[in-house]
């Protein structure tokens, strides 16, 4: 017996629901949703955050030599009250003085407060301070260098594919020793990876969009996602 087209569809399509049951979050299928913050994220009610879709954030802590983000300690008891993954990142302000870097990374750490079972640290790389290509390279290698002493744990750059090209010259140096990606490329089907797709790894966080927008977040939030089907071990600190 033979069957008509539509029947043989329609067949099919009761098939594969039946096999393939939807549920509401299927985080395995696709990246994990996240955000980054800072103070400029002046109202967030954090029990409407907790109910959202939003799975780990990424908040600033620290700038340059001296300055602590206004926000960072409430955000930090917001993330973790609502049982949210979440770590810190430092805005890197690159100088030439001799032990800049170091400075930096001790005062990111020591604000941080990172502890076990936080997302790895993060060095956000978008100014080059004026440093040449090979001085800024040096620079970045000193901070993440001075914080894995001090935190057992290597740090993800963070860097938009213009900057790495730029200033870094496209280096490898930290892809190929396996320093973790946050890529920023903002409204595109998917990131320009530098440095020959980080040296094949890829990357791990996307900030894909630079003004989305969270439930319980008044205003434009930078929207992310996370490349594994779960955030565990391969990106927290141990």
């Amino acid at each position: 017996m033979t069957s008509c087209p539509s029947l043989r569809v329609s067949i099919l399509v009761t098939l594969v629901s039946i096999a393939i049951p939807m549920t509401g979050r299927a985080y395995a299928a696709t990246p994990i949703p996240g955000i980054d913050i800072a103070e400029y994220q002046h109202t967030i009610d954090w029990d409407k955050v907790g109910n959202s879709n939003v799975r780990f954030i990424i908040m600033r802590a620290t700038k340059g030599l001296d300055y602590t983000d206004a926000k960072y300690a409430i955000n930090s008891v917001g993330a973790t009250t609502q049982n949210i993954k979440w770590t810190a990142y430092h805005y890197a302000v690159p100088d030439r003085k001799k032990g800049d870097a170091v400075l930096q990374a001790n005062f990111f750490v020591e604000t941080a407060g990172l502890q076990p079972g936080n997302i790895l640290p993060v060095l956000d790389m978008e100014s080059s301070g004026g440093l040449g290509r090979a001085s800024l390279e040096d620079w970045t290698a000193q901070w993440l260098n001075r914080v894995y002493h001090l935190t057992g744990a290597k740090g993800i750059v963070y860097t938009s594919p213009s900057f790495w090209r730029a200033s870094l010259g496209d280096s490898t140096r930290f892809s190929s020793h396996g320093y973790k990606l946050w890529i920023a490329n903002w409204f595109v089907k998917k990131p320009d990876v530098p440095a020959g797709n980080w040296s094949g790894n890829g990357w791990t966080f996307w900030q894909w969009s630079n003004c989305g927008s969270v439930t319980g977040i008044t205003g434009c939030v930078d929207k992310d996602r996370y490349a594994g089907t779960q955030i565990g071990r391969l990106v927290t600190i141990r």
